[in-house]
Parts: structure tokens; sequence; C-alpha cells
């Protein structure tokens, strides 16, 4: 009996850390801000700034290549507005742009922070499977 109270206690345990342990990796949008979901463009800062009045053509020509020389950050282009990400953000997405599968027009999930967004999720495009 006193080893079933045991082995209780310890499933108990393991399962408490596990859900906090996975609390604290998940990212939450804050209380009281709202969480949006954006598709567009993702584009380096410097280009954006440089092509900011022809934006619209110039993204038509933009490639992952010129994304990954980025050294200033990166922007999002969105119904016709650009917005910077943070450096938190920049940080994920150069990550994201490694990869070989990775796309610059992506759907994304962030929210507004000091005139800044904040990148919470890219989400991928579901495979389908048949």
């Amino acid at each position: 009996m006193k080893k079933m109270m045991q082995y209780l206690m310890l499933v108990l345990f393991s399962a408490l850390v596990i859900t906090g342990c996975a609390a604290i990796l998940k990212e939450d949008t804050p209380a009281g801000v709202k969480e949006l979901r954006l598709y567009g463009l993702i584009i380096d800062n410097a280009c954006a700034a440089q092509h900011r009045n022809d934006i619209n053509e110039f993204s038509k020509s933009y490639s992952k290549t010129q994304a990954l020389n980025c050294t200033l950050g990166y922007a999002f282009y969105f119904a016709s507005e650009i917005r910077e990400f943070d450096p938190e953000s920049n940080e994920k997405i150069a990550q994201y742009l490694k990869d070989h599968n990775s796309s610059l027009n992506v759907d994304i999930k962030c929210y507004a922070a000091n005139n800044k967004l904040h990148l919470v999720e890219i989400i991928l495009p579901q495979k389908n499977s048949k």
C-alpha cells in the first residue's frame, strides 16, 4: 500500500511538472492584447524602407535570397501596409527562413506592441493526406 501511494504521488508530481513546462514553452498573447492573424510577405527592413513607395511592384520580384542577406531585421507587408517586427521576432524569422522549405509569403499569428509586430506563430500550410 505504501509503494502504491508513493507511485501515485510520483505520477501526480510528474504531471504537474510537465504541465508547468508546457505552459512556459507555449507563447501566449498577453492579457488584454488582441491577437492578429495576417497573411502577407516577409521582407527585410532595408528593402522595405527603400521601396516604401513602390512596395507592391517590388514585392513581386523580392526573393528569399535577399531576405536571408538581411542584417537589419524584418518587416511584414500585408494589405498595403508595412510593419516592422520586434527583435525577438526577427530571430524567429531568421531561423524560419533558413529552412529550405520556407516561404516569404506566410500566414502569421502576431500582436502589435510598441508600434512593432510580435510574432507568435508562423502558420504552416496543412499538407493533404490521401
